[in-house]
């Protein structure tokens, strides 16, 4: 394969393995395999909402204020950032209805600590970790603690799949892909010991 068909492939990749697309399949993992996450019907379509789909409107919004619209990419992922720590926070808020699962809880939580360890990282530290290797990790990082050890093997493929893709079209160095997986294992770390489940 040539190197700008290598290049066209990690582009395709990247966008089929956007965060909203991998939040989505992490969570019909966890319906269709009996993890106990989501107790009522609502519990799935919440955690999509809240986690995959609420940060998405943050790109047509951007385009309706005039300000943002200048700046551009860079003002859609601002907006994005903010979008998502809202919608994962309602996410995590919504786990204290009553009835509602410990394994519910834990990933809405492990979603507001990734935010606040990619602030931490790339703001007060100013070490550039990759948000996109941070959602993607996350998922798998979840569906192993979860799920079990059946979930490794495609987990670690998948997670790969992504890491060579971005490394390749350009968006992320190596570092800055493992830093952000880094984000997301302290976060998991974290709400763990928050929650008491995995």
């Amino acid at each position: 394969m040539t190197k700008s068909g290598s290049y066209r492939l990690a582009v395709l990749i990247r966008k089929i393995m956007i965060p909203p697309v991998m939040a989505i399949l992490f969570f019909i993992a966890l319906y269709c395999f009996p993890t106990g996450t989501f107790v009522y019907e609502t519990d799935f379509w919440a955690a999509v909402f809240g986690i995959a789909l609420f940060p998405v409107l943050a790109y047509p919004v951007s385009m309706l204020l005039p300000a943002l619209r200048k700046k551009g990419r860079e003002g859609q992922r601002n907006l994005a950032f903010v979008f998502s720590a809202v919608g994962y926070l309602l996410s995590f808020l919504y786990s204290f209805l009553p009835g509602r699962s410990d394994q519910y809880r834990l990933i809405t939580l492990i979603y507001v600590f990734s935010v606040v360890m990619l602030i931490l990282f790339n703001k007060v530290l100013g070490t550039r970790a990759s948000g996109h290797s941070c959602a993607v990790s996350g998922p798998m990082l979840a569906s192993f603690l979860l799920i079990g050890p059946k979930s490794l093997l495609p987990c670690l493929m998948l997670w790969g799949l992504s890491l060579w893709a971005s490394v390749t079209s350009g968006r992320h160095t190596l570092r800055e892909f493992l830093m952000g997986a880094l984000t997301n294992i302290i976060a998991s770390l974290l709400a763990v010991f928050a929650v008491g489940v995995g």
